[in-house]
């Protein structure tokens, strides 16, 4: 009988924020916190609802309403990632797992079973093939050094090229098909936003920038870095002023 899907295709009972976005809290009121907060709630409910076309909430204040645009772009590549999860579950469910093989009976106990032996020696060819392929990585499709001397001068870092993690690590995103362009778009995104962070600078390094987190960060608007002693909330008042 076949597995039932493990989750539902329309319906997240749950939505995450993350600690870099929510830097934008240290600016504002606590009346224009609480009002970001629903707004992300109702979003997140019309999300459920209608996946395709979400509705954002209406009656937001000017403030709010900027603010809404990168928390909704997050929630909303959230949710396609939870679905696309969804439907591989339930695809592995319908389908059973993977079948048995039909054991064969041995004619002879004290005959030494020949296809058993052939078996052992095929999977220690593949052992063997599989180890050859840890020890020799494929050849990485961009310039690992052009990366990371990028990073040190937009950092002011001293990363080495050719240190074993960081050459992993690259050659990794590398073979995923990104190439020196996206890191170096990375670094310009990610410098902008935590260089001047003392919070946040610490992990502008290869392990961080480079780790599974990469494809997130390469989608990621560049952000208006403002000041800790300015005020988020009349920022956003301004860039409406000025816009409108």
């Amino acid at each position: 009988m076949a597995k039932s899907p493990t989750c539902h295709h329309t319906q997240k009972n749950s939505f995450m924020l993350h600690l870099d976005t929510l830097e934008v809290l240290r600016g504002l009121t606590n009346e224009q916190a609480g009002e970001l907060f629903k707004a992300l709630y109702e979003y997140s409910l019309s999300l459920n609802e209608n996946p395709k076309n979400p509705k954002k909430p209406s009656g937001l204040s000017p403030v709010i309403n900027v603010l809404l645009i990168p928390f909704s772009a997050q929630l909303l590549r959230d949710f396609d990632k939870y679905q696309k999860t969804c439907d591989r579950n339930r695809v592995n469910g319908l389908t059973g797992g993977r079948p048995k093989k039909p054991s064969r009976p041995q004619t002879n106990p004290n005959e030494p079973d020949k296809d058993k032996d052939k078996d052992k020696d095929k999977d220690k060819d593949k052992d063997k093939d599989n180890d050859r392929d840890k020890e020799s990585p494929k050849p990485p499709k961009g310039d690992i050094k052009e990366v990371v001397e990028y990073l040190n001068s937009k950092t002011g870092s001293s990363y080495r090229h050719n240190t074993p993690k960081t050459k992993e690590i690259i050659t990794a995103r590398m073979n995923e098909g990104f190439s020196v362009d996206d890191f170096k778009k990375v670094i310009d995104i990610k410098s902008d936003e935590w260089l001047n962070n003392k919070d946040m600078a610490k992990y502008l390094r290869p392990q961080t920038l480079f780790g599974t987190k990469f494809e997130g960060y390469l989608n990621e608007r560049k952000k208006v870095i403002v000041k800790p002693s300015f005020n988020l909330g009349d920022v956003a008042e301004e860039i409406l002023r000025e816009q409108g």
